[in-house]
């Protein structure tokens, strides 16, 4: 109001006619009144358009300085009293401070500072892995196929389908058996890892520039595993036709004798990915996160929300039965009853070429809208064309798959539950002499189905192991042997490269 006063009384004034007597300088007073006068009656007109905003601030205003009141009346705030405490315990400095009679200070800053060197004299004494050698391969031309393989690559349709399942318990128990000692290595590892609280902040660093401690979750595990030992190429008839291509680029460039892990936080490109994982045929695991920005939106899911998605009643509801390696056109796909039949872990009923939950069903990512599946977005000459239909995988512990490689290069989206993965390079073919079926010969079984049995002798193999949970890629090149164990229910779909993306280690090595 008073404002609205103080506003009347400027116009009144600016309202008065001019008398001859008028002067520079008061013409000067006339326009810097005009403008306070704009001023105010601004001001007038939002206080009287914000009356209740005013009246909440200043009643918040008002109970904080009685809040604050009561507080100092009362005594010391508990965190206060706990700061005086500590800095009672805590010795203090008597140098030159003192000298010159200034109040004796507490050491709490230099404590905290002196533990923050010894935690940077830490991380120095656990070593930084070298850089990772991002030369290329020195042979680029020995990366050539002739025209017959190269025809053979391009004409290479759907991948055939690796299932192989074993039932029982028996199956179960020696996979648990099997990988009982990994589990203690891995908690052994566990223990010697850095705590979670000096996780490596994000960096604009290109990833390419970066060291394995910045790209790498199992930076150390990378650097005490090694690189894998390539045996020497041997012309035979029955080989696979890109053998001879991987002996060479992995004789120039080994990759590691373990898979590595990528850190959540970092953000993939598609010429990232390429140049350090694919160029290269490096199998390697990384998070649904770490393509976000690629616009990749896919998540995971536990049993229970896939409940709620595909509600099913099997008193009311009818029974389905899944057709194994079949690749299904409908726009939509009820996976209910598939969610009943394995949640429990339930083992795998077959009836003739029906299956209780979807083993390698071919589906449409239409047909999944409900679980958001998208093609991963890191093949470099686009997607169109590149990628065959996402298989659907259902499985529990007593439905595993036999050690195998396939034709082409394999994404694996994780979205309920952990597989784990044994694997072996395409390098290892000779120690393994595989039985190829198929319309092209590309998927080819290893005579032995799970190298992570202890009762498999097999000599020279460079067996990696990695599980993958939930959220998670894996991308193994095309040629990578791989044995997948289901850590009780899981859900998973994949996607196969296809025409002249087959081999990536081709397609992205050109030059």
């Amino acid at each position: 109001q008073q404002q609205q006063q103080r506003a009347g009384v400027m116009r009144k004034a600016m309202l008065q006619p001019r008398g001859s007597d008028w002067s520079d300088s008061e013409d000067e007073k006339y326009g810097k009144r005009q403008g306070l006068s704009r001023r105010l009656g601004k001001a007038a007109l939002y206080a009287k358009r914000n009356k209740e905003w005013l009246l909440k601030v200043a009643v918040a205003v008002l109970s904080t300085v009685l809040l604050l009141t009561l507080l100092q009346s009362s005594g010391t705030s508990p965190r206060l009293a706990g700061a005086v405490q500590q800095q009672q315990q805590a010795p203090v400095v008597e140098g030159e401070l003192g000298q010159l009679g200034l109040p004796k200070v507490s050491s709490t800053r230099q404590t905290r500072a002196a533990a923050d060197d010894d935690a940077e004299e830490e991380d120095l004494e656990d070593g930084v892995p070298a850089t990772e050698d991002s030369n290329g391969v020195s042979e680029r031309e020995a990366l050539e196929l002739d025209d017959a393989q190269t025809d053979d690559i391009a004409s290479a349709g759907d991948a055939v389908s690796p299932e192989l399942e074993v039932h029982g318990d028996d199956a179960a128990t020696s996979a648990e058996e099997a990988n009982e000692e990994d589990d203690n290595d891995d908690e052994m590892s566990q223990a010697e890892e850095p705590p979670a609280a000096r996780m490596i902040p994000p960096s604009n660093k290109p990833l390419t520039e970066m060291t394995n401690e910045e790209l790498f979750e199992n930076a150390r595990e990378l650097e005490e595993c090694g690189r894998i030992t390539v045996p020497q190429f041997v012309r035979r008839q029955t080989n696979w036709h890109a053998l001879r291509a991987y002996t060479k680029l992995y004789a120039s460039d080994p990759i590691y004798a373990c898979v590595p892990k990528l850190h959540r936080h970092l953000q993939l490109t598609v010429e990232e990915f390429t140049e350090l994982f694919r160029k290269r045929g490096q199998p390697v695991l990384f998070y649904f996160d770490n393509l976000r920005k690629l616009g990749f939106n896919m998540r995971s899911f536990t049993i229970d929300e896939l409940q709620e998605i595909f509600p099913f009643d099997p008193v009311k509801d009818k029974q389905i039965q899944y057709t194994a390696n079949a690749k299904v056109s409908q726009e939509f796909l009820d996976l209910g009853p598939a969610i009943y039949n394995f949640k429990d872990d339930q083992k795998l009923v077959k009836n003739g070429a029906k299956r209780s939950f979807p083993r390698n069903m071919k589906v449409k990512p239409s047909a999944l809208s409900k679980l958001g599946v998208q093609l991963p977005p890191l093949i470099l000459n686009g997607e169109v064309g590149a990628y065959q239909s996402p298989s659907l995988w259902f499985g529990s512990s007593t439905s595993p798959t036999a050690f195998h490689s396939d034709c082409c290069d394999n994404f694996v989206l994780m979205l309920t539950g952990t597989k784990r993965f044994t694997l072996a390079p395409p390098t290892d073919w000779h120690n393994l002499t595989p039985h190829c079926i198929g319309k092209h010969k590309n998927l080819c079984y290893a005579n032995v189905q799970d190298p992570s049995d202890p009762s498999t002798n097999v000599a020279g193999l460079n067996v990696m192991t990695v599980d993958v949970n939930p959220g998670q890629v894996l991308y193994l090149p095309s040629g990578t042997f791989h044995h997948v164990a289901n850590q009780g229910a899981t859900l998973m779909t994949n996607v196969w490269t296809r025409s002249r993306e087959t081999l990536g280690i081709i397609s992205c090595n050109r030059n």
